[in-house]
Parts: C-alpha cells; sequence; structure tokens
C-alpha cells in the first residue's frame, strides 16, 4: 500500500519493530512514498528577462512582475538565532498571489521545519504577465529563500541529498554514529525529485556479515525526506558495525546512499 507521510511531533507514537540479524526478513513489494513536493517534467519554459531570487529571517512581502513558465526553488532552513524558545524548530508559511488577476500559489506545506532537514519545494508555474506578490507571513521565523527561474527546461531527476540516524535526547532528534541495542532509532533521507510520478523508499540494514533485511520507508508531510523507526530487540545479544543503505527509485531513476554506525551493548564498557 502507498506510504503514508506523519510529522515529526507524532513519530514516537509509531509502534515498536524489532530487526533480527540472524534471520533475513522477507520484503514486501516497494511502496511509493506518496503525495510528496515533486516539480513536473515537461516542455520548454518561456524565455524571459531575468532570474529573481528573494530571501529573509521572517516575514516579509515583496511585488514583482512575471511573465511566462517559471521553475520556483523554495527553501526554508532552522536557524537557531532565531529560535528564542529553543525548541529545535522553526515555522514557514508563504504564497504567491497575483495583483491584476485571482492566480495563487501556495509554498507551504506543513509549515513546520526541524533542524535536521531544510524545507524544499520545487514547483513550475505558468503565470500570466502581470504583477504579483510575494507573501511570507506569520508566524515565520525561518531562514528561507524564493528563487524564480525561467528560461529553462525541466528534466526529471532523483538525487538523495543527506542521509543519517537519530535518537531522541529529551524530545529532540539527535545524530548518532553510535546505537545502544533496546533505543529505538530513526533513520532519515531527505532528496530532491524532479519530474517523478511515483517515488519508492526502502532501506536495507546489515549487522556485520549477517543477513540483510530491507525495509520501506515512509515519506513526512511537507517536506521531502523520509524516514525508517525501529528497535534492535534488546533479547538479541547484539553488537558490532551496521550498514544502512537507502534506495530511492523512480521510474527508471534510481539513488542511493550507504551510512554506518556502531550497534553496542549498553552492558559492556562504550568506545572512546
Amino acid at each position: 500500500m502507498p506510504l503514508g507521510r506523519t510529522g515529526l511531533l507524532t513519530l514516537t507514537a509509531i509502534a515498536a519493530l524489532f530487526l533480527p540479524t540472524t534471520v533475513a526478513v522477507a520484503a514486501p513489494a516497494p511502496q511509493p512514498v506518496s503525495n510528496l513536493a515533486v516539480q513536473p517534467a515537461g516542455g520548454t519554459i518561456a524565455e524571459v528577462q531575468q532570474r529573481l531570487f528573494f530571501s529573509g529571517e521572517g516575514p516579509a512581502s515583496y511585488t514583482t512582475e512575471l511573465a511566462g513558465r517559471y521553475a520556483v526553488g523554495v527553501t526554508a532552513t532552522y536557524n537557531p538565532n532565531n529560535d528564542i524558545s529553543g525548541t529545535g524548530e522553526c515555522f514557514f508559511f508563504g504564497h504567491i498571489a497575483g495583483v491584476q488577476n485571482a492566480a495563487y500559489v501556495n509554498l507551504t506545506d506543513a509549515g513546520q521545519v526541524n533542524s535536521i532537514v531544510d524545507y524544499f519545494y520545487n514547483p513550475v508555474v505558468n503565470f500570466a504577465a502581470g504583477e504579483y506578490v510575494l507573501d511570507v507571513v506569520q508566524p515565520t521565523n525561518c531562514s528561507w529563500s524564493v528563487e524564480f527561474l525561467p528560461g529553462q527546461a525541466v528534466a526529471p531527476s532523483l538525487n538523495i541529498v543527506s542521509a543519517g540516524v537519530y535518537v531522541l535526547r529529551a524530545g529532540k532528534l539527535t545524530p548518532v554514529t553510535e546505537l545502544p541495542y533496546g533505543q529505538r532509532f530513526y533513520l532519515f533521507v531527505s532528496y530532491n525529485a524532479t519530474g517523478t510520478a511515483k517515488l519508492y523508499g526502502r532501506v536495507t540494514l546489515q549487522n556485520g556479515a549477517g543477513p540483510p533485511g530491507t525495509y520501506d520507508l515512509t515519506g513526512i508531510k511537507g517536506a521531502t525526506r523520509a524516514y525508517f523507526t525501529a528497535i534492535y530487540s534488546p533479547k538479541k545479544n547484539l553488537s558490532g558495525h551496521v550498514r544502512a543503505t537507502f534506495t530511492l527509485t523512480a521510474g527508471s531513476l534510481r539513488a542511493t546512499e550507504t551510512i554506518h554506525f556502531i550497534l553496542v551493548n549498553p552492558l559492556s564498557t562504550p568506545s572512546g
């Protein structure tokens, strides 16, 4: 079935999973990471005069003239200097609205951005000639940018931006390189996808020379990232090197990234 997308604030409600390292787990058919922000492929964007770029650290409003087809690149990034309360997250809300027409382009999905992975959104939009207002509104406190790229063709592409393993500490997801078995962990992958109809994501875990197990990734609403969460059962005396390989596919496109971490016995002396 298609993968759902879950906000970071509800991750702890996911039921515990157990990953064996002595018996291979049969992997189901790959499932799509559904409803993710993927810009459509196609045609030549109309020739226009200039590239436009806007950025800020909070609410702002800009008026500009647009005409033709643009690839709009939206990025929002957590900035600890703007996080007075130390929540480890920020917000981005914005849209583009026509002045002489009723055009409206929403640039936000969930609006919430965490400190782990930036927010990316890349729609391709046809603008009737005229004036438009870019409004970034309250309670935005992320560092953000909006770029309008004219005169370019949009070709299908897929690449992985980053990947890592995280645990919850004091209510925040923290990257780690050593993981005690018996502790819940989260494997995250961030990616850029352009012109793909369906995107599939899986991660393969292998402890040492043991058999690998392959598991479906779950997409996160409003973001180009996905995750898998589980627990290495404390009933098994596991330890050693773990290799996690992320694989994303979309049609004929394929992207992979491998990360490594150490699974340790919490009763043994920690390394370092």
